[in-house]
């Protein structure tokens, strides 16, 4: 489900490139992965307004977050996000519903859920 956007710059109606972009400031890192877009757009309509709090790392910024070594951030494949609406339970109960769990993983934090695509499951 990818919902098209008059804007360049835009992703779809909900995400731009620039929501994807590593928090350091200092690099290029960047990657969208369309599976990912594809679920973060679907419970953004399901829940409201999405507050991506990381997305892309570079190394150095992914070091200073705490992430681990190997991190799915690195490669683009993993999210920290909460929505408008809903519980942390609820945003993961219902990826998991819509969403093959096969290639999924879903930490639920109190205010956030991590999720990360490992496509080699």
């Amino acid at each position: 489900m990818n919902i098209p956007t008059e804007n360049p710059g835009d992703l779809n109606t909900f995400f731009s490139r620039k929501d994807f972009k590593c928090k350091c400031g200092n690099c290029r890192h960047e990657a969208v992965d369309i599976d990912g877009l594809t679920i973060l757009t679907a419970t953004r309509l399901k829940f409201g307004k999405c507050n991506l709090r990381s997305a892309n790392r570079c190394p150095e910024h992914n070091k200073k977050a705490g992430g681990h070594e190997n991190s799915f951030h690195l490669y683009g494949l993993a999210w920290d996000v909460s929505f408008e609406s809903g519980t942390p339970e609820d945003w993961a109960q219902y990826i998991y519903l819509r969403y093959s769990p096969a290639y999924l993983d879903i930490i639920i934090h109190r205010s956030f859920i991590h999720i990360e695509i490992d496509n080699h499951k």
